[in-house]
């Protein structure tokens, strides 16, 4: 099975010590009227707020972040800021979404909500013990259909997704902003999928902050993930973080074979053309090179998401293995 990630449209999380302060107030476009209870947060973080009866928020952090500031709202569009430092005393006003059957007009298929659902969950949550310790708070917001002509299903939500993970003690608030996943043939098999994609941007809610037992769990999540090699490769600190590289069964040094060009917080890699197998304490995964290069930030978001292709291991990871993008493990 083929995933490619996309969960991450903007490069997040570069951090320089300074006091800083974002603030703003949030009006309907429409009527100029402050809104209330929107959604202000830099996105896969745990960092956000929501405005008050004024539609006025602030943010203040000990640190600047390189994120993009989501604005989320229901009903309404959201706004995605890549740099809300720009300026000071934000204005923004949000657009009203005109209520609408979702998606396009579809043939007929044989498959039930149910069995649509259950597919689309196993894809989007993942299958191993992260994924199946999830569950969705909101599902019935979920739209999904199968596309018969093109044996795809597709899934889309006018809200964020809710999604509570018991294992790592997280709330996900998952803005899902595209979900298809390619089958071979007509059907919801696992054994015929082809490929797997989705992005969104990601708030995260700490439920079970500093409890030993969650910060365990979280620790395991983090070895071995994507988050864990992306940041691996942009110090190219191989061995010491246990991943091994592969042609086949020839083991190579990594350093001779993946191209990193350092500029400040960020580094641009560029794979080789080949196949390149990667072992992690017994796991086994694939990246294959999609476009010429990408680039990793300091704490081992990526971009373009569809750079790389991910198979084995990484490729059956999926939001249940998602951690923050200001996670660090804890010894």
């Amino acid at each position: 099975m083929k995933l490619f990630l996309g969960l991450f449209l903007f490069l997040n999380i570069g951090i320089v010590s300074c006091q800083t302060l974002i603030s703003g107030t949030i009006f309907d476009e429409k009527t100029n009227e402050p809104l209330e209870g929107v959604s202000v947060y830099f996105d896969g973080t745990t960092i956000g707020v929501v405005t008050n009866s004024k539609g006025f928020f602030e943010l203040e952090l000990d640190r600047k972040i390189k994120s993009a500031l989501v604005i989320s709202y229901l009903g309404y569009f959201d706004i995605v800021t890549p740099n809300p430092y720009d300026k000071e005393g934000w204005k923004i006003y949000l657009r009203e979404k005109a209520f609408a059957l979702q998606g396009v007009t579809l043939k007929a298929d044989p498959f039930t909500r149910e069995e649509k659902l259950e597919a689309f969950k196993a894809q989007f949550l993942g299958t191993n013990k992260n994924g199946q310790s999830c569950k969705i708070l909101n599902e019935d917001y979920i739209h999904v259909a199968y596309d018969v002509t093109t044996n795809q299903l597709l899934a889309s939500s006018e809200v964020p997704i809710i999604v509570n993970n018991k294992l790592l003690g997280y709330e996900n608030r998952f803005s899902l902003n595209d979900f298809y996943i390619k089958f071979r043939r007509k059907t919801l098999s696992t054994f015929a999928i082809k490929e797997t994609y989705y992005e969104g941007t990601s708030f995260f809610i700490d439920k079970q902050k500093n409890n030993q037992k969650y910060l365990k769990n979280r620790n395991d999540a983090y070895e071995g993930s994507i988050l864990h090699l992306m940041r691996t490769i942009r110090i190219e600190n191989y061995e010491n973080e246990k991943f091994y590289f592969f042609r086949g069964k020839a083991q190579l040094q990594p350093n001779s074979h993946i191209e990193v060009v350092k500029r400040g917080d960020y580094a641009k890699v560029i794979f080789p053309d080949f196949i390149l197998s990667i072992w992690f304490e017994g796991r086994r995964s694939e990246i294959i090179k999609k476009a010429n290069h990408l680039i990793i930030d300091k704490n081992g978001n990526f971009s373009p998401p569809t750079a790389v292709r991910f198979n084995g291991d990484l490729g059956r990871q999926r939001v249940g293995n998602m951690l923050p993008f200001d996670f660090l493990p804890k010894e």
